[in-house]
């Protein structure tokens, strides 16, 4: 069983994980004007366990999927990917802590 929990606000996801237990952060980029490779390196650092799965997609550019799995990403999807995004994050769930 996973519990989903949404935010409209991305600010507010990444407090979230900061304070409870969170197997995967998904952060839906389209239309976002926020630091994303700022939160995703913020949320790796933080001392969770487990450790924290961040995906993020809707990325605009190869150079930007690029900046966020350098900032601790462990999946970014290209806007041109969106058939792989509900796949990548069962992938991702499904992977040993």
């Amino acid at each position: 069983m996973v519990a989903v929990e949404a935010f409209v606000n991305p600010f507010e996801a990444v407090v979230a994980v900061a304070s409870a237990p969170t197997a995967l952060l998904a952060l839906d980029l389209m239309g976002m004007a926020f630091d994303a490779v700022a939160a995703i390196h913020a949320v790796k650092r933080a001392p969770a366990k487990p450790r924290v799965r961040v995906a993020a997609f809707h990325v605009e550019t190869q150079a930007l999927a690029t900046a966020l799995e350098r900032a601790g990403a462990d999946r970014a999807l290209l806007s041109s990917e969106d058939a792989e995004v509900v796949p990548a994050l069962r992938k991702l769930l499904a992977e040993p802590a």
